[in-house]
This record gives structure tokens, C-alpha cells and sequence, in this order.
């Protein structure tokens, strides 16, 4: 059955007490869908509103397999993903880790029972069905996992609709709703450390509200496709606690967890999602009342800092996953409002981000040399390889980007959607479905994947599969083309009903084609956006070239009375190119790219000395000057760096071994080169 165009209904149902807000709930159905996921949904004319695949295959759909079969499960089969909830952590673990900035090194384990320290030669592995070995200070953010599980895996269920992920499903959602306490909490933390605990001298350090913020967002993602009451009910319960604790008059948000409260301030995606889903005007205003209480915090203001100076290095010292998560409740706010400074602030930091704090892999580089940390931005000229991309960061990034996708419309934002994806995310993951590499740099002696349950690994699923809901979509009556990995989609126009396919292996190859089926003959416009690093895109019908508009959105535009077989072949030309980079201690390094994909080195084992440089010096030169083609049998694109033995391909590829990789190359001998 066709995914038709339409108004979603797993709104509010009927209440009583939602009959004074019939109005408001019919004003949230028109301006906006509630959530950065899910089915083809209205909205404001040339809003872009994706449509969701039926079946995606290629080297996306690739990973997205992987995940779902091997990490998808590893998670629920933890049990400690559950016990941290229904069991709670006791106050004399807490005892141990304190306040403590740094790891104490100190291990637990569950038992099936209860968490308890190791025994001396006591070994697990951390796939052991019993649950493994964990560093203490992590169990702080364990709570975390279970909600992006649910976000995650309920969007992967609503392509592939497995019987097997929907009952686990359900029975996680049961599980952590039936965890609830009377006062409306659903966390890990014990009673004297929650976030709405008095005298708690180690507030600062917290990762409780940071938990509560996941935990609303995953049970209102599976509400969305499952709506229940209890779920919503929980949900309402939770949000009352957050708006009694840190409402007007209350205590302050930024005085509870980590990052200057950064990390606290994130629940506010989660709490406008609240409003979406009950119609309760509390929420909304509580959400804007949190952006109040940031304003007044010097260390904070992202808002004011966003609209003054664009300088993403300074809320929260600059911590890269937190703020961006932070901007996504900006996002919403602007859908439900309206207000034009929400949206003037997240344009702002997206710009900022995608022309000062990117590496070319599209993944957002962090650097201690800041002085804050390695997870936070930094100024360019700390730009080096050995800056880390925290795998959270990546997958937020691509969820900001699809986000602003839908806001605005505009091509730029599923472009460098796209990048990360092939780029930074694909490589992070590893063959074996499970292990992740939480943060990985430019260049490195091995990719170092950790089958550990981290905030990394609960991530990089969320943003494959965020990115998957984005393939394709309509705005303004066209229907959007915003990638061309092989996928098929259902649609319906005008009472026109068909599907949409692209077939071919982009981004490995420099082109593809788009089959429509169609129940009759329509006219409606087909916007495809130019991949990043084509030169040029050529589109033809039965062999015919056909012209291509450019929009205001930036796609381009073939508009016509299409017939169900139309197949359009589109061409585009790849050319290697190089790009420059200027760092720290005035280092140069080159990137290769081709089409949408960085070209990287794969070194094996031979650590450092695998590592090349550049044979450039004067002006930059076109990519054509500095590499020769490669013929592989499995007919991946492959370039040799000329006057060497070094092969560059996708990065994703590189080092998949768990072997060392290189995608920035310094410039031979330190001379400058120009641009």
C-alpha cells in the first residue's frame, strides 16, 4: 500500500481536557508535524517534508543493515540497559565516583541481580550475556542508551515493519514506563542525587537531566508510531517534574549538569516535543522559559552569543554534541512559534559550523587546544589531523542538517547531510555490526573500534537512520530528490498513486537513475539535488537530454507530465579535487575528494611511517596534476598519489581492518602553498 502525502494522525486523541485547546492542537497540525522524524507530513507551502523508503540498498543500505541486525540487538540483550532503571544504582557507588572530574578507574558489574564491584580475576567481555565490565563514572550516563534505542530502532521499524524489533518495542516502552516513580521520575539516579534534589554538592557534575531528556524523547518517538496513553501519560508526568523543578521561580537549569549546564539545557527538544504530543500549553511556555534562564547565565546565552558574534565556540565553552542537540530544540521552537529569532540563531551556528569546524568527511572536528577539551570547537587555526570527530557530534550534526532540511527546504542542508554520512558515519562503524569508534581523528595509526556501549555506539545508529528518512521528499508540490543511493519510495499526488526508485551504486558511481511507476500520467516538477563535487549534472529521457532549472533552493528542477516507466539517467562528472587547509603551527595539509567522497589512504600497519605528504608546492593545483587513476577489480574509484606507491579511496573504506588510515596530507616539506 502507497505512504500517501497526508496530515498524520497519531496526534492527541480526544480528551476532555484537550477541549479548551481544540484550537491550538488544529494550529499545531497546520504549521508543523512535531518532530525532526517519521511519515510525509504537512506544513507551510514549500516546506520540505520527506517521504519514507520502502527499501533502501547501496552502501547505505548496507549499514543500515548492520546496524539492525547485530547492534540493534546487542543493546536490549544488556541487561544492564534495563536494571539501571529498574533497579536503580545505589547511593554507595556514587559514594565512590563523587565529583570526581576523571575516571576513577573503578569497575562494576550486574550480576542479575544487582550492580556490584568486580572480584579480584574477575574477567568479562563487554558482549558477555550477563552484561560486561563498566567503568563506574559511565554508569552516570547509562540512562541514556535505552532512549536513543527507541528513537532509533522505532524509526528502523517503521521501513523495514519487523514483527521482531516491534515486540521489543514494546516491551522496552512497557518496561520504562512501569519504572516510574510516584513523583513522575523515570532515570537511574538514587534519591539524593536526582536533578530535583536539594544539597546535592556534586549537581554540577550530573548527568541525570541529560539522561531525562533522552528518556522523553525515545518514549515519545515509539508514541508516534504506537500512540498510547500510558506512554503519554508517563511522558506528562515526567515533564511536570521538569517544569515544577526548573520553572519561574524555581531552581535554575544551568545549576544541574555537566558543560555549564549545556548538557541539561538539551532537554528542550524533548520537552516541545512533549508539547506537540499532549497540546499542553505549560510546555511550550516552560520550553521558552528555559531559553530565558540560559539568557541570564553568562556561560550559556546561545541564543544572544548566536545572534551577536555567530561564534559557536563559546556557550557551554563550546561543547560540540550539546550545543548542536541544544539547537535542535531551537528548531522546534521556531516551528511552534514562529519567532524568527530561533530560526535567525540556528542558521547562524549552522553556517559557523558547516565553513569553520568541518573536516571534509563532513564530520564537525573538536580540539583540546582550545583549552576546554577534546569534544569541544575550536578556533580554525587549531585545525590539525590529529583533532578529534566524536562519532555523538557526527550523528547530531546530520540530524541538525536533515532538520533544517525540512525547515527551510533548501538543498545545502541535505548536501552536507549526505557528506557525513559517506564520510565520517559509515567509517566510524565497524564490519562487525557492533563496535563503534567513539572518536576518531583525520589520520590515524588504526581505526579503533570499541564494541563498548557508549553514547558514541547509541548514536551512530540514530543518525543513519535520521539521514534514511531523508532520501527523498515534496515541498511546494515537486517531489524532492535529496539523494541517490538505490531506494524505493511510495508516494501519492493528487490522487495519482506510484512509487519513486533510483537505481545504480552512487557514490561510487558518478551517476544513477530514477524510475517512476505511476498509476496515470501527472504533471509535477522533480527537484534533484546536485551532489557535492559534481562539476556538472546532466539529465536524460529515452535518450533525450532534457533542461534542468536551477530553483532558489538550490535543486535542480526537471518539470513535466511524467508517465509510469519514465526513467531518467542522470550523468554527473566527478573530477578529483583538493582542497586546502591552514592549521595550527601555520601547517598546510591537502584533501582529496571525489564527487560527495573523500579519498583516503589506507596504511596498514605500518603506524607513522605510513603517512605520506603532498608533492605540491606554488599554487594549489587541480586535483588532475597530483593523482593518476586506478583500475580495481571490485571497481571502487581509486586514485594514485603520482611519484608514489600510495592509493587513495572512499574513506569510508580505509583501514576497515581496524588497520591505520590518512585523509589529510601535509604539505611536502612545510612550503607554503597558495590557494
Amino acid at each position: 500500500m502507497p505512504i500517501e502525502i497526508r496530515i498524520p494522525t497519531c496526534f492527541p486523541r480526544p480528551r476532555a481536557r484537550l477541549v479548551r485547546n481544540f484550537a491550538l492542537i488544529f494550529l499545531a497540525f497546520l504549521v508543523y508535524p512535531w518532530s525532526t522524524f517519521a511519515q510525509a507530513e504537512s506544513g507551510e507551502e514549500g516546506r520540505w517534508r520527506p517521504l519514507p523508503p520502502k527499501r533502501i540498498n547501496g552502501i547505505l543500505g548496507r549499514s543500515l543493515d548492520l546496524w539492525r541486525a547485530k547492534h540493534l540487538w546487542r543493546v536490549v540483550k544488556d541487561p544492564t540497559v534495563f536494571a539501571v532503571f529498574e533497579q536503580g544504582i545505589d547511593s554507595k557507588f556514587w559514594n565512590v565516583i563523587g565529583g570526581a572530574p576523571k575516571d576513577p578507574g573503578v569497575v562494576v558489574v550486574y550480576d542479575g541481580a544487582e550492580f556490584r564491584f568486580t572480584k579480584p580475576g574477575e574477567e568479562r567481555t563487554y558482549l558477555d550475556p550477563l552484561g560486561g565490565p563498566m567503568i563506574l563514572n559511565r554508569l552516570r550516563y547509562q540512562g541514556e542508551h535505552l532512549g536513543k534505542w527507541l528513537d532509533a530502532a522505532t524509526m528502523a521499524w517503521s521501513i523495514t515493519r519487523d514483527p521482531a524489533v516491534e515486540a521489543q518495542l514494546h516491551d522496552a516502552a512497557r518496561r520504562l514506563v512501569k519504572s516510574q516513580k510516584e513523583d513522575g521520575y523515570i532515570g537511574t539516579y538514587p534519591s539524593e542525587r536526582r536533578f530535583y534534589a536539594t544539597g546535592d554538592i556534586y549537581a554540577a557534575r550530573s548527568w541525570d537531566l541529560w539522561n531525562t531528556r533522552y528518556v522523553l524523547l525515545g518514549l515519545l518517538a515509539y508514541d508516534r508510531y504506537f500512540p498510547n496513553d500510558e506512554v503519554a501519560a508517563a511522558c506528562t508526568r515526567l515533564g511536570d517534574l521538569l517544569v515544577n523543578t526548573f520553572g519561574p521561580g524555581k531552581r535554575s537549569i544551568a545549576e544541574v549538569g555537566q558543560w555549564d549546564g549545556l548538557a541539561s539545557s538539551t532537554a528542550l527538544e524533548s520537552i516541545v516535543m512533549l508539547y506537540a504530543r499532549t497540546g499542553e500549553r505549560r510546555f511550550l511556555d516552560f520550553a521558552e522559559y528555559m531559553v530565558e534562564t540560559t539568557e541570564r547565565d553568562p556561560r550559556l546565552q546561545i541564543l544572544s552569543v548566536l545572534l551577536e558574534t555567530r561564534n559557536v565556540t563559546q556557550p557551554g565553552r563550546g561543547k560540540a554534541y550539546e550545543l548542536m542537540s541544544n539547537l535542535l530544540g531551537y528548531i522546534e521552537l521556531y516551528r511552534y512559534t514562529g519567532k524568527a529569532k530561533y530560526l535567525e540563531a540556528v542558521t547562524a551556528a549552522w553556517e559557523q559550523i558547516r565553513d569553520r569546524h568541518l573536516y571534509d568527511t563532513g564530520g564537525p572536528w573538536t580540539s583540546r587546544h582550545s583549552g576546554h577539551g577534546q569534544e569541544c570547537f575550536s578556533a580554525p587555526e587549531f585545525f590539525e589531523p590529529t583533532n578529534v570527530v566524536e562519532t555523538c557530534s557526527t550523528a547530531t550534526w546530520i540530524q541538525f542538517s536533515v532538520a533544517m532540511l525540512r525547515l527551510t527546504g533548501e538543498a545545502r542542508y541535505g548536501a552536507e547531510a549526505e557528506r557525513a554520512v559517506f564520510n565520517q558515519l559509515m567509517a566510524a562503524q565497524s564490519p562487525d555490526g557492533v563496535s563503534w569508534v567513539t572518536h576518531p581523528p583525520a589520520n590515524a595509526t588504526l581505526r579503533n573500534y570499541s564494541p563498548r556501549l557508549s553514547c558514541c555506539a547509541s548514536n551512530g545508529p540514530r543518525g543513519l537512520e535520521y539521514f534514511a528518512r531523508h532520501l527523498a521528499g515534496v515541498s511546494g508540490g515537486a517531489v524532492s530528490l535529496n539523494t541517490y543511493v538505490p531506494f524505493e519510495a511510495s508516494l501519492e499526488l493528487d490522487g495519482v498513486k506510484g512509487s519513486l526508485a533510483v537505481e545504480g551504486s552512487y557514490p561510487l558511481e558518478a551517476g544513477a537513475s530514477v524510475v517512476l511507476t505511476l498509476s496515470a500520467p501527472a504533471r509535477f516538477p522533480l527537484d534533484l539535488r546536485p551532489p557535492i563535487g559534481a562539476s556538472n549534472v546532466t539529465a536524460t529521457l529515452d535518450g533525450k537530454k532534457i533542461s534542468l532549472s536551477k530553483t532558489e533552493a538550490g535543486f535542480l528542477r526537471a518539470e513535466r507530465t511524467w508517465k509510469s516507466g519514465d526513467t531518467l539517467r542522470l550523468e554527473f562528472d566527478f573530477p578529483v579535487k583538493v582542497h586546502l587547509h591552514n592549521g595550527r603551527f601555520d601547517g598546510q595539509w591537502i584533501a582529496f575528494t571525489r564527487g560527495p567522497l573523500v579519498l583516503a589512504g589506507d596504511i596498514g600497519g605500518k603506524g607513522e611511517e605510513g603517512f605520506v605528504s603532498a608533492p605540491v608546492s606554488g599554487k594549489l593545483p587541480e586535483g588532475a596534476a597530483l593523482v593518476e587513476p586506478v583500475d580495481r577489480l571490485d571497481r571502487i574509484p581509486a586514485v594514485r598519489i603520482k611519484g608514489s606507491s600510495q592509493v587513495l579511496a572512499p574513506y569510508f573504506l580505509a583501514g576497515r581492518d581496524g588497520s591505520g588510515y590518512q585523509s589529510l596530507f601535509p604539505v611536502e616539506g612545510g612550503k607554503k602553498i597558495e590557494q
